[in-house]
């Protein structure tokens, strides 16, 4: 008998301790959008169990079954202070180490370019992405992670050929594609 082929599907995701949000979207424009998070941990072999169960929850579950091609993750913000940065940085690491495994392509994608990508600014308010992203695709979420997530997902789509963009994105997407290929 004859596989059915599935589609091809991109992942977009906002990492974070509290809400990572991950959306994938396949080649029909069809998206699905999940939360993961848990609650501190305080102490070193209790915060890495929580983060190790975090990515694994990401990583291992059924949604899996039909990996993406492609992965692009926020990177870290640089304007952020204290221990979460610490903390966002060890979980970060992990995710992304896990998603490299998974023979996953994985961009990173710093925040100034995903606000500019779009809502045509780098320093722009979350309030606009979430503004521009619910005009643009008729969506309405609970967390500015979901959002993120999303239009991560429909960068990496636009990346992949599967939809198209304007200039300004597409030198955006160029430059992402030269800092991924060294």
């Amino acid at each position: 008998m004859e596989e059915i082929p599935r589609p091809k599907r991109v992942l977009g995701i906002d990492p974070s301790l509290t809400s990572t949000a991950c959306c994938w979207l396949d080649e029909s424009g069809k998206f699905k959008i999940r939360l993961y998070g848990s609650e501190p941990a305080k102490g070193l072999i209790p915060r890495m169990n929580r983060y190790r169960q975090m990515v694994e929850d990401i990583t291992a579950g059924p949604i899996w079954r039909n990996p993406p091609e492609l992965v692009f993750i926020e990177g870290y913000s640089y304007g952020s202070t204290g221990r979460s940065v610490l903390d966002t940085a060890e979980f970060g690491g992990l995710l992304r180490n896990a998603l490299l495994l998974s023979k996953c392509r994985v961009i990173e994608v710093p925040p100034t370019v995903l606000k500019k990508f779009m809502t045509g600014k780098g320093n722009a308010a979350k309030t606009l992405v979430v503004a521009e992203a619910s005009r643009k695709w008729n969506v309405s979420f609970d967390t500015t992670d979901e959002y993120d997530a999303l239009v991560l997902a429909h960068m990496a789509a636009t990346f992949e050929g599967w939809e198209t963009c304007n200039k300004a994105q597409t030198l955006l997407l160029e430059a992402l594609w030269l800092v991924d290929e060294k």
